[in-house]
C-alpha cells in the first residue's frame, strides 16, 4: 500500500539547513537532488491525523487506535534519566505495528529527472517573509527567504510490520481528511495537501 501526497501549493518540508547568502531555509532532498518527505515525517503526519480522527470518534477509530499502530513513547520527564529502566508498566514504550518510507516523486517521473540539473532547479522557488508588530509594520531584519518546492504529487510506502496491525487502512483512510497541510508555512498557505491511501 502507498500514501499519495498530491500537494496543491508551494511546500517546504525543512532540511534543517540554509545556504549562506541565499536561503534561510531550504527544502529537503533525495541523494539525487529530489524533494523529499523523510518518512518520520510521514509517520508523525499519520500520528497526528489519527490522534485527531480518534478524539473525534471517527468510525473505524477506536479509541487506542494511534498508540497501538504508532506505539507509545516514554513520558518526558522519564527520557534520559530513566533511560534501560522502568518503574511501571505504563512507562515501557510500546513499538508501532507500521512501516513508512519517505514520500518520493512517482518512479516514473524520478526517471525522467535524474541527471537533468536544469528540470530538477525548475522544481524549486523562493518564497519571502516577515515578521509583522501589531501595527502592521515589518519588524527590522525579519525578512527570511525561504526555499520551497512546486505543487508535486509525492508517494510513500505503508506496511503492516506483524499480525498486530489488524485492519490499519481503515483507521488510516479515516483519519487522512484530518491530514490538510504539510510542512512548514502552514498558517501563511504553505503545504496544501490531499492524502489518499492507495491499494
Amino acid at each position: 500500500m502507498h500514501l499519495k501526497f498530491r500537494i496543491l501549493s508551494f511546500w517546504q518540508v525543512g532540511s534543517g539547513a540554509g545556504s549562506m547568502g541565499t536561503f534561510d531555509s531550504r527544502a529537503a532532498r533525495d541523494p539525487d537532488g529530489l524533494p523529499v518527505i523523510p518518512g518520520r515525517q510521514v509517520k508523525g503526519l499519520c500520528r497526528q491525523a489519527v490522534h485527531e480522527a480518534e478524539a473525534m470518534q471517527l468510525p473505524g477509530v477506536p479509541d487506542g487506535t494511534a498508540n497501538r499502530l504508532f506505539g507509545t513513547r516514554l513520558p518526558l520527564q522519564s527520557r534520559g534519566r530513566d533511560r534501560g529502566r522502568s518503574s511501571s508498566a505504563d512507562e515501557d514504550p510500546l513499538p508501532g505495528v507500521l512501516r513508512f518510507s519517505d514520500a518520493q516523486l512517482p518512479e516514473v517521473t524520478r526517471s525522467a529527472l535524474i541527471g537533468q540539473p536544469g528540470r530538477i532547479a525548475a522544481l524549486y522557488s523562493s518564497v519571502r517573509s516577515t515578521s509583522m508588530t501589531e501595527k502592521g509594520i515589518a519588524r527590522p531584519h525579519s525578512l527570511r527567504f525561504d526555499e520551497v518546492v512546486i505543487p508535486l504529487d509525492m508517494m510513500a510506502e505503508v506496511a503492516p510490520l506483524g499480525p498486530g496491525a489488524g485492519d490499519w487502512q481503515t483507521a488510516i483512510r479515516a483519519a487522512l481528511p484530518m491530514l490538510n497541510a504539510i510542512g512548514s508555512g502552514r498558517t501563511r498557505g504553505l503545504g496544501r495537501v490531499i492524502v489518499t491511501l492507495e491499494g
